[in-house]
């Protein structure tokens, strides 16, 4: 594992947010929509607009950074899933793999950081023995 790979698993994870089906991202492709219900998000400050054909936006903002986007649909899962289960099934797997590649990207970090101190640091070696019995 690589770090390429943990930033590719995040651009992944982010491009497909951004193409999610269903997702309407331009305030045009609006027009001629009817709503079937508005309901505001309670750990975004957005509105998860859905509509008669099954088709959703956030809103106030349509091209949600995803940053937001994530979170939002995250948020709106429990009337979203239904409605694309695959979907969010792909975005669950690219959102393990991407927690996968973090987490082990961290253990190469840290494993990383005391083999290059090990020379500097000659007591390293046993203060790291003594905290892995205390655990």
């Amino acid at each position: 594992m690589t770090i390429e790979e943990k930033w590719q698993a995040a651009k992944d994870k982010a491009a497909y947010a951004k193409r999610f089906p269903g997702m309407i991202t331009t305030w045009e492709a609006l027009a001629g929509k009817t709503f079937a219900q508005v309901l505001p998000l309670k750990k975004k400050p957005f509105i998860l607009l859905l509509f008669a054909d099954r088709s959703f936006a956030f809103a106030p903002s349509l091209d949600l950074d995803p940053s937001d986007l994530v979170p939002c649909l995250e948020e709106a899962r429990p009337y979203l899933e239904k409605i694309y289960p695959e979907d969010y099934r792909t975005l669950d797997d690219l959102a393990f793999k991407n927690r996968e590649l973090q987490r082990r990207a961290r253990l190469e970090n840290i494993l990383g950081a005391i083999q290059n101190n090990l020379a500097e640091i000659p007591e390293l070696k046993n203060e790291l023995k003594k905290f892995l019995e205390r655990l």
